[in-house]
């Protein structure tokens, strides 16, 4: 919308909606996330996300024996992504190149939304409000593009995103 000599002006922009998720490592109880895996889907293509795995650039000889524990349990117990693989390293600068200025972003967690702005300032991410549990699963064959690590896996999780939006 744009306003000119007291006339307002409705300009039609089409919205993408993109779901954005990610498993990592929290550090310094909270204050630092290790970011593993990242996972973008655009529902105009819904078959092409966008998938990165990435490498740390702290070396695991530096963590506290506390945060060594916890990286060894989350691996372990919850997204089954160790600390030593990788793909690529992390850069904003690059993965943000990728999105559009007239997308917005949906996630699940406050949390999430809270570490996803800071990284990535320019962009309108949004929580769904919405228990992970509660989402449908309507493709249970679809897995990761790495590897199948279960649940916590942020492809899966975006197509939960996607499929919930959809049956709305």
């Amino acid at each position: 919308m744009y306003i000119s000599e007291n006339c307002i002006f409705f300009v039609n922009t089409i919205i993408i909606m993109r779901f954005i998720e990610f498993e990592g490592f929290q550090l310094e109880y909270g204050k630092r996330w290790i970011f593993k895996e990242l996972c973008v889907l655009d529902q105009e293509q819904p078959l092409k996300p966008l998938y990165y795995l990435f490498t740390s650039d702290l070396p695991f000889e530096s963590l506290s024996q506390d945060e060594k524990f916890q990286v060894g349990f989350v691996t372990a117990n919850i997204h089954g992504i160790s600390w030593f693989e990788e793909t690529s390293r992390f850069c904003e600068n690059r993965i943000i190149e990728d999105f559009c200025n007239t997308c917005e972003f949906y996630t699940m967690g406050e949390t999430k939304v809270k570490v996803l702005s800071e990284l990535f300032p320019r962009l309108r991410i949004h929580n769904v409000d919405r228990s992970f549990k509660t989402l449908p699963n309507l493709m249970p064959h679809i897995t990761c593009l790495h590897r199948v690590h279960g649940e916590h896996c942020a492809v899966r999780k975006c197509y939960r995103l996607f499929e919930s939006f959809n049956l709305s």
